[in-house]
């Protein structure tokens, strides 16, 4: 079992001015390893009351946050495709509290199972979205998170580009054409596109050239662990 469940803080950028935080997910076993968010919500993937125990539990620890500069920005919770594929309890999530300290949160879809139902999907943006909720595409590249998501899914806030498609721009010319190609086509959705995993000053220069503002990675800020 885990001995605890915390949240690490990574700030997204836009150029090199913060524009919001994701709430990572970790959990400790009772032997001391860390489990991180893919796996965790995969382990827990048919249990949707999951997602909601993790949205409340960054809710709460928001709210308790000392350190309000992140409470300034929108924070992105990473939830499931099986939860977004189905009907929202909204009473189930503790919005009331996040109105009281005047949170912004957003929601990023993870690519850890197919969404089954793009038209409860899409209720389900539009009833987030009413409430001042956003939702963003994660992980673009990767297994599931495909074409057949940005042309299916509507009012999507970022599609975050995955760190696989971003490793090794800087060497490969064929890689950066076919990055170029992908950025190319999500905005024709008018999505915005996020990279993450920018380590290095070339990758981060490269990215710039290709026309991406938002960016998230080591080389502009880690994950902040906060007490």
């Amino acid at each position: 079992m885990y001995s605890k469940i915390f949240f690490m803080y990574q700030p997204k950028f836009h150029y090199e001015d913060v524009c919001g935080y994701e709430a990572l997910l970790r959990a400790v076993f009772d032997d001391g390893s860390i489990i991180y968010p893919n796996k965790l919500m995969k382990k827990h993937k048919e249990d949707l009351f999951f997602d909601y125990f993790i949205i409340n539990k960054v809710i709460g620890e928001l709210v308790g946050l000392n350190h309000s500069g992140i409470r300034k920005h929108p924070v992105s919770i990473n939830v499931s495709s099986r939860f977004m594929s189905s009907e929202i309890d909204i009473e189930q999530l503790n919005l009331e509290k996040a109105v009281a300290f005047h949170l912004q949160l957003e929601f990023e879809i993870l690519e850890s199972d197919k969404i089954s139902d793009f038209d409860m999907c899409n209720k389900n943006i539009s009833l987030l979205s009413s409430l001042g909720i956003s939702v963003s595409l994660d992980d673009f590249g990767t297994e599931f998170c495909s074409i057949e998501r940005l042309s299916r899914l509507h009012h999507i806030k970022f599609v975050k580009l995955d760190k696989s498609l971003i490793d090794g721009i800087e060497h490969e010319s064929s890689k950066l054409k076919v990055l170029k190609a992908i950025c190319v086509l999500i905005k024709e959705f008018n999505f915005e596109v996020l990279a993450e995993g920018v380590e290095t000053q070339e990758v981060y220069h490269l990215l710039l050239q290709l026309g991406i503002a938002y960016y998230q990675g080591f080389l502009l800020g880690r994950p902040l662990l906060i007490p």
